[in-house]
C-alpha cells in the first residue's frame, strides 16, 4: 500500500537529480507538469498524470530513477522498445517485457546480488498489460514491489480510478491535448489513388521554401515504401533525397 502521508523531500537531491536529467535528455528546464509529477511519484502519492502524446511523460517518471524504480505498463511494443533503447543510450538502464522477439522476460527484472539479496537490475522497466495481468508477474514481482496501474480516460476517470484501485481524491495533472499550430483540411482527390499525384500538393510551391515535416500514413510496408520512392523521384532540386524516408509504424515521413 502507498505511504499514508507524503514522504519529504530532500530539496537538494531533487534539484541536483532535475539538472542531470536536464543533461542526460539535452533539455534546458523540465516542464512545469514533470517536475510536479515527479515530486507526487517520490512521495509516493496516487496521480491521475494526464498527458498527450508527445508531451514527455517519461520524463517525470525518470525523476524518481534515482531513488526509486519506474514501472509504466505500455500498450504499444514498439514505442517502448524504442523508448528502452533511447533511454540505453543516454545510460539508464532499462528493459521492455512483452510478447516481441528479442525483449526481455520476467525473470530479467532481477538479479542476487553478492549478499545474496535480490534486487532490481534496471531503473526503469516498461511491461505490456498482458505482462501485468499475468501469473507469473504477480509472483515473482507483486509479491516483493508495489504495483499501481495506470491507465487514463478523461470521460470515465471515476470508473478508472476505480478499477485500478486508486482514491478518488487522487492528485491529477492534466495537459491540454489541443495543438494550435495544426489545422484540419479535407482534399478532394483529382487523380486515381494508385497514381499517388495529388501527393505532389506537399511539395512547397515557391522555390526553395522550407518543407515542414509531413507524415503520411498508410496500410502497409509496401504502399509506404512505394509512396517513398514515388515522393524521392519527384523531390525538389533543392530538397535532399534522403528528407524522404519510411519508419516504422508504417508511414512515409517528409
Amino acid at each position: 500500500m502507498p505511504p499514508k502521508y507524503p514522504q519529504a523531500l530532500d530539496e537538494g537531491r531533487l534539484e541536483k537529480a532535475e539538472r542531470v536529467l536536464c543533461e542526460i535528455f539535452e533539455v534546458s528546464e523540465l516542464r512545469e507538469h514533470q517536475k510536479l509529477a515527479g515530486r507526487n511519484i517520490l512521495q509516493g502519492k496516487s496521480t491521475v498524470y494526464d498527458v498527450p502524446t508527445g508531451g514527455g511523460k517519461i520524463l517525470a517518471f525518470c525523476i524518481s530513477v534515482s531513488q526509486k524504480v519506474a514501472l509504466v505498463v505500455s500498450p504499444l511494443n514498439a514505442l517502448m522498445n524504442s523508448q528502452v533503447e533511447a533511454l540505453q543510450k543516454r545510460g539508464i538502464p532499462a528493459l521492455a517485457v512483452n510478447n516481441e522477439k528479442g525483449t526481455g522476460s520476467i525473470d530479467d527484472i532481477f538479479e542476487i546480488d553478492e549478499g545474496g539479496q535480490i534486487r532490481v537490475k534496471h531503473r526503469v522497466i516498461f511491461i505490456s498489460p498482458e505482462t501485468a495481468v499475468s501469473t507469473p508477474f504477480h509472483e515473482k514481482v507483486l509479491k516483493i514491489r508495489t504495483f499501481r496501474e495506470h491507465c487514463i480516460e478523461v470521460d470515465v476517470i471515476h470508473d478508472v480510478l476505480f478499477k485500478v484501485g486508486l482514491p478518488q481524491d487522487s492528485a491529477r495533472i492534466a495537459v491540454s491535448n489541443a495543438k494550435y499550430n495544426i489545422a484540419l483540411s479535407v482534399r478532394i482527390l483529382q487523380h486515381p489513388g494508385s497514381t499517388y499525384a495529388d501527393l505532389f500538393t506537399l511539395f512547397p510551391v515557391e522555390p526553395d521554401a522550407e518543407f515542414p515535416q509531413t507524415l503520411i500514413y498508410v496500410n502497409n510496408r509496401k504502399e509506404a515504401e512505394e509512396i517513398q520512392d514515388f515522393l524521392r523521384r519527384h523531390c525538389p532540386s533543392h530538397l535532399p533525397t534522403s528528407s524522404v524516408e519510411t519508419r516504422l509504424p508504417l508511414m512515409s515521413r517528409i
